[in-house]
Formats: C-alpha cells, structure tokens, sequence
C-alpha cells in the first residue's frame, strides 16, 4: 500500500520542486524571451512529468485531501502553462507565435506562478 500511496504523492511534490528550480534557474532567459532549445526541452520535461505523475497516482483527489497536494485542475493549467512557455523558449516555435499571443501567454505565467506559490504552501 506504500508503494501506490506515498511514493507516487512524494514524487509528485519533487516534481513540483524540479518545476520551481527549472524556472527560477532560467528566469532571466524566460522573461527576457530568448529562445534556447536546452531550456525549452527541460521545461517540455517538467511538463510531461508532472502531467503523467497525476495518472499514477491512485485516487487522486482522495490521496489529495490527504497528503494536501494540490488540486488537479491546478496541475492540469500549470501543464498548459508549461507547454506555452516551451514554445516561447524553443527556437522552432518562436516564428509562429505573434505578439499579440506573446501577452496573452505571459499574464498565463503570471497565473502558473501563482498556483506554483499555492502548491508549495500546500505541500
């Protein structure tokens, strides 16, 4: 019962740590938009691990409740935030992205720094 419950719950809040890291690391790159592939990629990581964690672990919004982890519609818009911000990083997209769309998806950051503060005073 350890292995379904606790371990996944704990991953999941290293997760979040690693996302935390990632973006205060690149920060200066990230608002400054420059675009670097190595940067991209780590965020489109994060993205996808913290979008799969939330499928492994059992009963999720009852293991939440619990383990006081956050709730999976917050997970699930820090994912779509994440996925923005891998396309304004990585060189291949920034083509296709206008400005207007640029502005839009930095008020979103500003949102998914806001539920990245929530879940850590959660955890």
């Amino acid at each position: 019962m350890l292995k379904l419950a606790i371990e996944p719950t704990q991953e999941l809040k290293k997760i979040i740590g690693k996302i935390s890291h990632t973006l205060l690391v690149h920060e200066i790159k990230i608002t400054n938009a420059i675009a670097d592939e190595k940067i991209a990629l780590e965020i489109k990581q994060r993205s996808t691990e913290i979008a799969s964690q939330i499928d492994i672990i059992l009963w999720y919004p009852l293991m939440a409740k619990i383990f006081f982890l956050p709730k999976k519609s917050d997970i699930e818009k820090a994912t779509k935030c994440l996925n923005m911000l891998y396309r304004h990083t990585s060189p291949d997209f920034r083509s296709l992205i206008k400005a207007p769309e640029i502005n839009d998806d930095i008020f979103q950051l500003g949102e998914l720094h806001e539920i990245l503060k929530e879940i850590k005073e959660i955890a």
